[in-house]
């Protein structure tokens, strides 16, 4: 689950992500990007952005997240999103996960952003693979990382009945 990426002003920046999952095993990745740095005042100025992942399982499918963003001069150049400073994706995918399970998660994330309506907007939706796939826009960090946090939780609870541990950044 790595950081969030920061966009600067006139950055060409281009990441690809691919997973191979063995049988049984379950990938949590999120992904997310600001649309620059904000307090400089350089929301979406960035010259462009090219994001790729690709998650394979064995034998169930794949999901793919493919975008390029190229703003123009104004923020609103990049549509909706633009008055938002930050998009995510969380993909939760797995062939070993029971059916029920699922469903239970989908339900909890979805409680998640109906909590946190009016910091994020987001959706969660099954993906072609067995899993979840939220996408969301953000902000602030904050509200981004709070959300990141909760739905964090629900994935260790109905997958794993495990707690969230306490870590800590320096």
């Amino acid at each position: 689950m790595p950081e969030l990426t920061i966009q600067f002003a006139g950055l060409h920046f281009r990441q690809s992500i691919h997973v191979d999952l063995a049988p049984g095993a379950t990938v949590v990745l999120w992904d997310a990007i600001a649309s620059g740095r904000v307090a400089m005042g350089e929301r979406w100025a960035f010259a462009a952005v090219e994001n790729e992942i690709c998650i394979r399982t064995t034998f169930a499918g794949s999901v793919v997240e493919r975008y390029r963003v190229v703003p123009g001069p104004l923020p609103e150049s990049v549509g909706f999103v633009g008055s938002w400073d930050y998009v995510a994706s969380l993909f939760i995918i797995g062939d070993a996960v029971d059916a029920e399970v699922w469903k239970s998660l989908e339900t909890a994330i979805a409680a998640i952003l109906d909590e946190h309506s009016g910091l994020v907007l987001g959706g969660v939706s099954t993906s072609a693979a067995p899993g979840l796939v939220v996408k969301l826009v953000a902000r602030s960090a904050p509200d981004l990382t709070e959300t990141l946090g909760a739905m964090w939780a629900a994935v260790r609870k109905d997958l794993w009945n495990l707690s969230v541990p306490n870590l800590r950044r320096y």
